[in-house]
């Protein structure tokens, strides 16, 4: 008897230990590296975008930061990676070059590429971090309105309940290229091609999908569904796979698109059985689904979707995970 007891404080102890674990995952994985000298940063990967003024020469050798991808730098000829580093109590997402760390793993850090394109609105935006989240440093960069961005990263800021993704823009102030992080209902035009850059044992590759959309490998790992050529209509995966409710509530609509009128609402937490996919005219994919409003349509953005483990959010045309 004595046994059995101690056998289920065991297993309640290493349950309740997995569950802390979970909860403290990051969105995307990272690895950990030992800076070999004091860090010198900029806000992307290149001495052609802005120095990061906060943490430039500010966080010393010895110190163990999060390093989360790479990319390559041609005119320079040189890797960069993306970090992680606290500094005055603030967390930054900065770049830096991969000589600053001794024993990283570049094979296993997955290569960046552009993921889609995104245009600042009326008005302009002053809302910007040095990473997905409030909890990173605010950043005292205002983008003038109309300006064209390119997008480089995405990830759902969880404790918020907000997504942000990482822009690239030309400052003429500074006639510098600079990244940043903004929450993604904050700019309009809005086109993803691509989920997040998954992990190739690739090294150097040319970089050939670097700054366009014409395609990456890294994208073909699920072929589970797979598109109809026109037709903006997904067949297979994920067809009859149930979707759960993200967002706090969310409309429902007659249609693929926030053009079509409203039939209902769902809440979240709530599961539905996808019943048809379709691109809509923004470029995100809409799930047809069943309820007591009877048939309508949920965006992309407010479900989720599992295959296999992997979570998928914000559209499942392409069969790109976005987190796990």
């Amino acid at each position: 008897m004595r046994k059995c007891l101690l056998c289920v404080v065991l297993a309640l102890m290493l349950c309740a230990d997995t569950l802390a674990l979970a909860a403290s995952m990051p969105a995307y994985p990272y690895m950990y590296g030992i800076l070999n000298q004091r860090i010198s940063s900029r806000t992307g990967p290149g001495t052609r975008y802005d120095e990061d003024a906060f943490t430039l020469n500010s966080v010393s050798a010895g110190t163990t930061v999060r390093v989360f991808s790479k990319a390559y730098d041609q005119p320079n000829r040189r890797w960069w990676v993306q970090t992680e580093v606290t500094y005055r109590n603030r967390q930054y997402r900065v770049y830096t070059g991969e000589q600053r760390f001794d024993d990283l793993n570049l094979s296993a850090l997955p290569e960046e590429y552009q993921l889609g394109t995104c245009t600042i609105g009326y008005g302009g935006l002053s809302e910007t971090y040095a990473g997905p989240g409030q909890n990173y440093a605010y950043l005292p960069y205002t983008i003038p309105a109309y300006t064209q961005c390119s997008i480089w990263g995405y990830e759902e800021n969880y404790s918020e309940g907000s997504d942000y993704i990482m822009i690239e823009y030309y400052d003429s102030s500074s006639r510098c290229y600079r990244r940043c992080w903004v929450k993604e209902w904050a700019v309009d035009n809005e086109v993803m091609w691509y989920g997040w850059p998954q992990g190739q044992n690739t090294g150097y590759s040319g970089n050939s999908g670097y700054t366009g959309n014409s395609g990456n490998s890294g994208n073909s790992g699920n072929s589970g569904g797979s598109q109809t050529s026109g037709s903006g209509v997904t067949s297979g995966w994920p067809v009859g796979t149930n979707c759960t409710v993200r967002s706090s509530s969310g409309r429902v609509r007659s249609g693929p698109g926030t053009g079509y009128s409203e039939v209902g609402y769902v809440n979240q937490g709530q599961e539905f059985t996808i019943l048809e996919v379709r691109r809509g005219d923004t470029g995100k994919d809409w799930y047809k689904i069943n309820g007591y409003f009877g048939t309508g349509w949920v965006s992309s953005g407010i479900v989720s979707v599992w295959y296999y483990g992997t979570r998928y959010d914000n559209g499942t045309v392409n069969c790109y995970p976005i987190g796990r």
